[in-house]
């Protein structure tokens, strides 16, 4: 899964500036997408943001028979029209969960996390931080996280491990939990936390 993104950009905005910016970025996006959200400093509604983070499920062409087609999704077209008008620049990630650019006219960086309908729920809630309580979202409790001891996190999912203690998702013994939204992934580690009270 990785660890959550730390943000090492030295531009900072008010919040203010920030949502403004974030709404004006997903609404270039939100053609490419079928679901877009915004993570980070910017959901938690801290003041001070220094970077872009959303989490996205990206719209796929329909295949001959109805079905998703492989490798580029509609949301790559966008991102690359962007880069050809020159509104964004390319960052240092350009991999198939993670993205990163640079916004041209401010300098902000902006980070995307490609998850799947499957991986929604739990990633919106890593990636939405801030980091303590990320690591804590993914720890069962016994090693002071939030999980239960018999849930685990792999392949950006929920996974509950029948034998106690077993740790290793193999696909055989564990189970996949369905967490389309991140409520129902807050439920498995405590409940519900407003994002602007997660510490």
């Amino acid at each position: 899964m990785g660890g959550p993104a730390v943000s090492t950009t030295t531009h900072r905005m008010t919040r203010r500036q920030a949502v403004k910016l974030a709404w004006q970025v997903q609404a270039q996006l939100r053609p490419g997408c079928e679901r877009i959200e915004v993570a980070g400093s910017v959901r938690r509604k801290t003041p001070d943001v220094g970077d872009l983070e959303f989490v996205i499920v990206p719209k796929r062409e329909a295949g001959l028979f109805g079905d998703a087609s492989p490798g580029e999704s509609l949301l790559d077209r966008v991102l690359g029209d962007l880069v050809d008008e020159g509104r964004l620049r390319r960052g240092e990630r350009d991999g198939e969960r993670q993205k990163q650019f640079v916004l041209a006219r401010s300098g902000v960086k902006l980070d995307l996390f490609i998850v799947t309908p499957a991986t929604w729920g739990v990633q919106l809630a890593i990636r939405t931080g801030p980091s303590n309580f990320s690591t804590a979202l993914v720890m069962p409790r016994y090693r002071g996280g939030y999980l239960d001891d018999d849930l685990q996190i792999s392949e950006g999912r929920a996974w509950r491990i029948p034998s106690y203690g077993a740790g290793i998702v193999d696909g055989t013994s564990a189970v996949a939990l369905d967490t389309p939204e991140e409520s129902d992934f807050l439920a498995l580690a405590g409940g519900w936390v407003e994002p602007e009270d997660r510490r």
